[in-house]
């Protein structure tokens, strides 16, 4: 992510001397939002997997809190 974060920053600085480079901004523009739906996605994944995860952990009584884990 951010490598498309950088090639846009550089992309945008660019064309804002330079209108031809406008083609360039844009297509920066088009992969960085296309890595960041991408990213919002697995993120969102990452994000349930762990509440599963975390709910598993409870439930056999390896849950956080003070002095979890095996006794």
């Amino acid at each position: 992510m951010s490598k498309a974060i950088d090639a846009l920053a550089t992309a945008e600085f660019a064309a804002s001397d330079d209108e031809t480079q406008q083609a360039k901004a844009e297509a920066a523009r088009k992969e960085y939002e296309k890595i960041k739906a991408k990213y919002i996605v697995f993120s969102k994944r990452l994000q349930l997997e762990q509440r599963e995860l975390q709910s598993i952990q409870q439930s056999i009584g390896m849950g956080g809190g003070m002095g979890g884990g095996f006794r």
